[in-house]
């Protein structure tokens, strides 16, 4: 039996930025790769900004961690997807 995994983390994005590692294949906790086991995989990414910058380099930050997660291979090829809700899930009773 496959089990469903919905989890949540706050570094990936920016380790995935400032370490240029992939989505698909990396050295985190989350990866696509480590995903194929679970019958359903829900990812939320939470983008962490260090509280010492100042607004405008917390903004920087920001929109650099977005753009990299938006020009992700995984992202352009469709093999994820961003987005502001959670999909419907499959019923799992």
């Amino acid at each position: 039996m496959k089990l469903s995994l919905f989890d949540l983390h706050c570094d990936t994005a920016f380790r995935m930025l400032t370490e240029k590692q992939p989505l698909e294949r990396n050295t985190f906790a989350v990866s696509l790769e480590k995903s194929e086991g679970f019958a359903q995989y829900i990812q939320v990414m939470a983008l962490w900004i260090d509280r010492r910058l100042t607004d405008d380099e917390g903004w920087s930050s920001f929109w650099s961690m977005l753009k990299n997660l938006q020009n992700d291979p995984a992202i352009l090829n469709e093999r994820a997807h961003l987005t502001t809700f959670c999909p419907e899930r499959n019923d799992m009773s």
